[in-house]
């Protein structure tokens, strides 16, 4: 699953609610230690990750900060793993350079 695009802009127009069966983001669902590994990787590496609900409460809302751009909200319906964005964002943003040694003279 890649990474969303972001929207920087708020467009100013409302978002209406489709009539229907309403289904909800299932947290419970997600395998939480190793989501609480790849947060712990990203914010050891400056960033910071702010997860809620949208306003519906259908999608998970992800604020996601420190990543050299400006601060943005990505969402995942339900169905969308968590985990796999999340391992998505790091590797594209929060995955430190590595080290080089110089080799001894």
């Amino acid at each position: 699953m890649p990474v969303k695009d972001r929207n920087h802009g708020d467009s100013g127009e409302r978002k209406h609610k489709l009539p229907g069966v309403r289904t909800t983001y299932d947290l419970s669902s997600q395998d939480g230690q190793k989501i609480l590994e790849v947060i712990d990787a990203i914010t050891s590496n400056g960033g910071a990750i702010r997860i809620g609900r949208a306003r519906d409460g259908g999608a998970l809302a992800l604020g996601v900060y420190g990543d050299g751009q400006s601060p943005y909200t990505d969402y995942l319906r339900p169905g969308e793993g968590l985990l796999e964005y999340l391992n998505e964002l790091r590797a594209a943003a929060f995955t430190p350079e590595p080290v080089t040694r110089k080799a001894p003279k």
